[in-house]
C-alpha cells in the first residue's frame, strides 16, 4: 500500500511540474503575442518608407510575435533591389542616305535582381521595331513595342508600362512600374508578397539597327 503512494505520489509531482512549464510556456507566449493589426502596421508602414508595397494577409493560424516583425525587417535589409542590364547586342547599319525608308529590329534585356543571392529576379527583354527615313534621319513611326518576361525566381508577376519618344534617329525607352515578387519565410512560415518599384531607361540610335 506504501508503494503504491509513493507511485501515486511522484505520479502527482510529475503532473504538477508538466503543468507548470505548460502554463510558464504559455504565459510567455501571451507575453510576447502581437495583434495582427500591430504587426500589420509596422511591418507594412516599414516597407512603404523604402517604397515597396509589402501585401500579406491575416493567418489565424500563426501567433505574431516580435519574432515575426523581426524577420520581417531583416528580409527588408537584406533583400534590396536592383537592376542589370545585359549586354546589348548592336548590329551596325548602313548610314548612307537613300529615299526609301528602312526598317529597324532593337532588342536589349534588362534584369531585377537581389543582392541577396538572388532570392528575387525578374528577367525581361526589350523590342522595338519600325520605320526609319534614312535620307532624314527621323523615326517614322514603330510597328512593335515590347516589353516581354523572360524568366524568374520567386516573381509573381508585374504592372510595368513602357513607352518610346524620339529624337531624331535616336529613340529612347522608359520602363516604370512594380514588379511583385512572393514568398514564404523559412523561419516563420509567414506568406506575403512585395511590389518592389522599376525605373529602367534606355537611349538607341535605331541606325544601328537596321
Amino acid at each position: 500500500m506504501k508503494k503504491i503512494k509513493n507511485i501515486f505520489t511522484l505520479l502527482l509531482c510529475l503532473s504538477l511540474l508538466l503543468s507548470s512549464t505548460i502554463l510558464v510556456n504559455a504565459t510567455a507566449i501571451d507575453k510576447n503575442r502581437l495583434a495582427y493589426n500591430e504587426f500589420y502596421e509596422i511591418v507594412t508602414t516599414a516597407f512603404a518608407e523604402k517604397g515597396k508595397e509589402l501585401i500579406i494577409e491575416y493567418d489565424e493560424n500563426h501567433v505574431y510575435t516580435q519574432a515575426d516583425i523581426d524577420g520581417m525587417l531583416d528580409f527588408l535589409e537584406n533583400n534590396e533591389i536592383v537592376i542589370v542590364v545585359e549586354s546589348l547586342e548592336k548590329v551596325n547599319g548602313s548610314n548612307s542616305s537613300r529615299l526609301m525608308p528602312a526598317t529597324f529590329n532593337y532588342s536589349s534585356s534588362f534584369r531585377m535582381k537581389s543582392t541577396s543571392q538572388l532570392t528575387s529576379l525578374a528577367w525581361f527583354d526589350i523590342i522595338v521595331k519600325g520605320n526609319i527615313d534614312l535620307q532624314g534621319n527621323n523615326i517614322m513611326g514603330y510597328t512593335s513595342q515590347k516589353l516581354v518576361f523572360r524568366s524568374g525566381v520567386n516573381y509573381d508577376s508585374h504592372t510595368l508600362t513602357m513607352t518610346c519618344s524620339s529624337s531624331g534617329s535616336k529613340i529612347t525607352v522608359n520602363v516604370s512600374g512594380y514588379v511583385r515578387f512572393s514568398y514564404t519565410g523559412v523561419v516563420t512560415g509567414l506568406s506575403y508578397s512585395v511590389n518592389d518599384p522599376c525605373t529602367y531607361s534606355v537611349t538607341f540610335d535605331a541606325l544601328n539597327y537596321i
